[in-house]
């Protein structure tokens, strides 16, 4: 046979790098793009005295329902004359911190029993249950939500954790000699927070839709505190003469879900890659 045409070769390990480098940057690309996006509305909320010097609350009989773009008001005013861009700004405050603080509070025989009692009660109207009756406010919202999303990780966390324990790895720590807590933190725990992680960008996502839904329905956020759930609420029976007041909150609220499914999306790329 004929020696391999050394030209040919040398184009096929560039070939074979390129693909591979192009392989990574999509891997990483949604990965970027929802941090990227996650981080602007943290930036964005966390600066807000820096961007508005109006108070979220603060009523302007005046001027009811202003425009978009008029003089002094970006996003407009609300049917109270409040300054929309400061209560999306503040109220983005409170949406965030759902995402992340209901997310981020969340094992065998009888835990798994509890969990299966939970799950025998649909999600969203064990919450409504909950908040209604503690009260509404945002933190009987936190609650709620902390008492019931603690069942998927239980779930998520028992089950990786049990695949764990037959894979070679972990076998062979213990065929080492290796102590049962160096098992678990080592090489077990690892691998099962990472599926936990990418459960959490997911879940981020449906607690915040979850605030807003609360807000819509008054068992959130209290009037007149600014969160984008009591903003959509408030501008309903204004859809059609100031579609600002509902539309700019739900599309708000489209980004960071959006944020959090790509950043999801890139971290389980990276995880799969890394397998």
């Amino acid at each position: 046979m004929s020696a391999v045409n050394p030209s040919i070769a040398l184009l096929d390990l560039l070939e074979r790098r390129v693909r591979r480098r192009n392989n990574a940057f999509r891997r990483r690309a949604s990965l970027l793009v929802g941090a990227g996006l996650l981080l602007s509305v943290i930036v964005v909320t966390l600066t807000a005295p820096l961007i508005t010097s109006y108070n979220p609350d603060e009523i302007d009989p005046l001027h009811p329902l202003a425009h978009p773009f008029t003089a002094g008001h970006l996003f407009g005013t609300d049917s109270f004359g409040r300054d929309i861009l400061s209560r999306m700004l503040y109220g983005g405050r409170v949406d965030l911190l759902i995402a992340f603080g209901a997310t981020g509070v969340t094992l065998d025989s009888t835990i798994m029993r509890i969990v299966d009692l939970f799950f025998a009660f649909p999600f969203f109207v064990l919450v409504i249950a909950i908040v209604a009756m503690l009260g509404p406010s945002v933190f009987n919202m936190f609650i709620a939500i902390w008492a019931t999303s603690w069942i998927s990780y239980a779930r998520i966390t028992r089950g990786h954790t049990l695949g764990a324990k037959r894979q070679e790895y972990v076998l062979a720590a213990k065929a080492l000699g290796y102590r049962g807590s160096r098992v678990m933190l080592r090489h077990i725990l690892p691998n099962v927070l990472s599926f936990v992680i990418i459960f959490a960008m997911v879940d981020a996502v449906g607690n915040v839709l979850l605030g807003a839904a609360l807000g819509f329905l008054g068992l959130g956020a209290k009037p007149p505190s600014p969160e984008w759930g009591v903003m959509i609420s408030d501008g309903q029976s204004y859809i059609f003469t100031a579609w600002w007041l509902s539309t700019i909150p739900g599309i708000a609220i489209v980004i960071v879900g959006v944020g959090f499914s790509l950043l999801g999306d890139g971290l389980a790329d990276i995880l799969r890659a890394g397998d």
